[in-house]
């Protein structure tokens, strides 16, 4: 029975009836409490892709890219969907994104940027390297891992979009909306010192400017290994 996630609270009868069915099957049955985000666990053990490596020199800043929820004003995203015109939104996204970038490359100028997610529309110049699929499958889903494994940044709007970039990039800035009761849920963390997690993991609203969004990404990126040794010192 194809249920939506959001669906999935609901009572269905057939269902009600499938499961009864079943456990008569049964003399004895275990339930097993289920964690929607265990508090520790490795990433690796699920994908087999290793995760950031900080040490490496190379410095790439990869935004999540998505058709449906888009990082624009949301009143105008509104009257162009109510007009069926809801496209029209992704130059917009598009356009954004590279000025973002732009911004970030002024104050580190040896980064690379790239794009991933799902939907290839719009286009982006030569100088952002560009995985947008137009579907996932099990092969897409583990080699673009490998991008996120790479990106010492992963920037995007909140969302299941957000878990697997979260869990291999070294840090993540999450856009949230007005999902903010939801906050957290779509981070996968893979730290376990909270001034190291906080530091890595950053929650911010999608309303913020590019100029503050690229000053704390340049921030994050520029000042990680001096805030790990100012953090993490041993004590003798």
């Amino acid at each position: 029975m194809p249920i939506s996630l959001k669906d999935g609270r609901n009572y269905y009868p057939s269902f009600a009836e499938f499961v009864e069915k079943e456990t008569k099957r049964f003399e004895e049955i275990y339930v097993s409490e289920a964690y929607s985000h265990p508090s520790r666990f490795d990433i690796t053990r699920f994908s087999r892709v290793p995760k950031h490596n900080f040490e490496e020199k190379e410095i790439k800043i990869t935004f999540i890219w998505r058709e449906d929820r888009l990082l624009v004003n949301r009143l105008l995203l509104r009257g162009l969907r109510k007009l069926n015109q809801g496209e029209m939104a992704l130059p917009l996204q598009n356009l954004k994104i590279q000025q973002l970038f732009e911004k970030i490359k002024l104050q580190v100028p040896e980064a690379k940027f790239a794009v991933a997610g799902l939907g290839t529309q719009t286009k982006f110049p030569e100088w952002i390297e560009d995985y947008r699929v137009d579907s996932f499958n099990e092969k897409i889903e583990k080699e673009i891992c490998h991008l996120y494994s790479e990106s010492r940044l992963i920037i995007g709007l909140h969302g299941s979009n957000m878990l697997l970039p979260s869990a291999h990039a070294g840090m993540t800035i999450d856009l949230i909306d007005e999902r903010w009761r939801n906050f957290a849920q779509d981070i996968l963390y893979q730290e376990s010192d909270p001034r190291m997690a906080t530091f890595r993991y950053r929650f911010l609203p999608y309303q913020t400017s590019n100029d503050t969004l690229a000053f704390i990404a340049a921030v994050m990126v520029l000042n990680w290994s001096k805030f790990k040794s100012q953090m993490t010192a041993d004590i003798i």
